[in-house]
């Protein structure tokens, strides 16, 4: 069960197939992990860091 192997609960994943806001990220990125899609998600993320001046 999809639940099961992500680390949430049935209702969890309800939510997560309803597209409810209120669903953490994590589990969508676990998801992805599980389902073998995590390594082409992970590459299209790039950081960005600014760096800002103090006066």
């Amino acid at each position: 069960m999809l639940a099961e192997r992500i680390g949430a609960s049935v209702n969890t994943v309800r939510r997560m197939e309803e597209g409810s806001p209120g669903t953490a990220l994590q589990h969508f990125a676990r998801a992805l992990q599980v389902f073998g899609s995590s390594t082409s998600w992970n590459s299209s993320w790039t950081v960005r860091t600014t760096q800002w001046a103090l006066p």
